[in-house]
């Protein structure tokens, strides 16, 4: 992981002291948000938003903050990054490594916790396990965070996608190929827990039988920003900080998932996604060990799928400096464990959970 650059070196950087502060930090998202106008709506990003939390830290300096949602998901953010149209991104693994191989510079500031995959079938359909999915027609949008999750399924199954039928298609439309019956299974998140209360659909897998398949997000930031604002990347990663704990004090619990719970996606499916864990524990913003080795194993997964052609140097790409002091000045050093590669508290590390 980086380190803060010698002093010296801030001293005489191209951007020290002439650069003005920005009028508007932009940060984009990886979805096409909830409700109307659009907002984040699970996550320290859901709590920051809406107790606006990021533009309370900015207020002194008169800086805006614009939230951009993107319904084109991880593969449009990476475009707005290449153009540079946002300066921070909410987004998930695999986009994020597509975008690094290909040459985006970015830093990962903090992680925004870990989701599960589930897969759909019709109530009535033969399918019982993921062998079985051989010679069927699903659809996911490629590029965004389910894709290595579905190329991850299918090679436990003993299948790759050339063994299905595969359409790319997003979420939504996906919805409505299953739901119309052109699709024989669907790859999604908690929002197909939806379809089974309705019985419009059988769950077959999920991947809390397989924590190694877990989708990470994660706050990343692009790295001129961060060299030419290293006070305006510090304060916006603290106020995400101040997010995460907020989502995690167990008197909050309740009202967290209500503000999280966005009419077909229910307070009772996020508790079943948690599976017994509580939001504290799931959703810790460290790059601890168990953290980076999912992250490590995803950029050997996607190389080993052919997602992307080179390598990524993970110890340089996090930079979780602004992450540690943000955790010193809100005196919160202790409050997140950090987790072994088998996810249990590190020996020596202070649990209180």
């Amino acid at each position: 992981m980086r380190f803060a650059l010698p002093l010296i070196l801030l001293l005489f950087s191209p951007f020290s002291f002439a650069d003005p502060l920005p009028e508007v930090i932009r940060l984009g998202i990886a979805n096409a948000g909830a409700g109307s106008p659009p907002r984040a709506a699970i996550g320290p990003l859901g709590i920051a938003q809406q107790h606006q939390l990021i533009e309370q830290e900015l207020a002194n300096d008169n800086i805006k903050v614009q939230w951009i949602f993107f319904k084109g998901a991880g593969p449009a953010v990476n475009e707005a990054l290449s153009s540079r149209q946002i300066d921070f991104a909410a987004q998930g693994d695999l986009p994020s490594i597509i975008g690094q191989a290909a040459g985006l510079n970015t830093r990962l500031l903090m992680s925004l916790g870990k989701s599960h995959s589930y897969i759909a079938v019709k109530k009535d359909s033969a399918i019982q396990t993921i062998s079985d999915l051989r010679g069927k027609t699903i659809a996911f949008h490629k590029g965004t965070n389910i894709h290595l999750g579905v190329s991850r399924i299918l090679n436990k199954g003993g299948l790759t996608e050339r063994d299905l039928k595969v359409f790319n298609l997003d979420s939504a439309a996906s919805l409505s190929a299953f739901l119309s019956g052109d699709l024989d299974a669907l790859f999604g998140g908690l929002n197909l827990f939806r379809l089974e209360d309705l019985g419009s659909a059988r769950l077959i897998y999920d991947t809390h039988q397989d924590p190694a398949f877990v989708r990470q997000t994660h706050i990343l930031v692009d790295d001129t920003f961060a060299q030419r604002y290293p006070d305006i990347t510090q304060r916006v990663v603290q106020a995400l900080v101040r997010a995460a704990h907020y989502n995690a004090l167990e008197e909050h619990e309740e009202e967290v998932l209500q503000s999280w719970a966005t009419g077909s996606i229910t307070v009772d499916h996020f508790k079943r996604e948690l599976a017994g864990a509580s939001i504290r524990e799931k959703i810790s913003p460290l790059f601890d060990t168990y953290t980076t080795g999912l992250y490590r194993q995803s950029i050997a997964d996607a190389r080993e799928f052919r997602l992307i052609r080179r390598n990524i140097d993970l110890d340089r790409w996090i930079d979780d400096s602004f992450l540690q002091q943000s955790l010193v000045n809100l005196q919160l050093e202790d409050y997140w464990p950090p987790l072994d590669q088998n996810s249990h508290p590190e020996t020596g590390a202070v649990t209180g959970l």
